[in-house]
């Protein structure tokens, strides 16, 4: 699973592999480790609710309602957007949760061997 973080928008891209292990245990995790510390972000399947995300003690989480879930990973659905109000004012969290694809008019790089077929590849 790949973070990138921009301004208030936050963005995890999974391939094939993570997609299969969210599916089937309903959390991901990953670890970057800086030593006397390790940040941590995931995704993780709740049974109901609302797509939500939280930090804390350097574990950021996404969390993504079952019925949202399902429909995302058993589809050719490319990802899942939602807007987080995480203050009660109107100020906004962005969080994109989607499927890591192949870049196009690169011959089959190693890092994304298990990303999914750009659908935007000329057959």
């Amino acid at each position: 699973m790949k973070l990138r973080i921009q301004g208030n928008a936050i963005r995890y891209r999974l391939s094939k592999t993570d997609l299969e292990t969210f599916r089937t245990a309903g959390y991901l995790e990953e670890v970057t480790d800086f030593g006397s510390r390790t940040f941590t972000y995931a995704l993780n399947r709740l049974r109901d609710g609302e797509i939500f995300a939280e930090f804390d003690n350097g574990l950021m989480v996404i969390h993504i309602p079952e019925t949202i879930a399902k429909q995302w990973t058993d589809t050719d659905q490319v990802g899942i957007a939602h807007d987080h109000d995480v203050d009660g004012y109107g100020r906004m969290l962005h969080l994109v949760v989607e499927k890591d694809f192949k870049c196009l008019g690169k011959e089959g790089s190693d890092s994304e061997k298990d990303n999914f077929e750009n659908p935007k590849t000329v057959c």
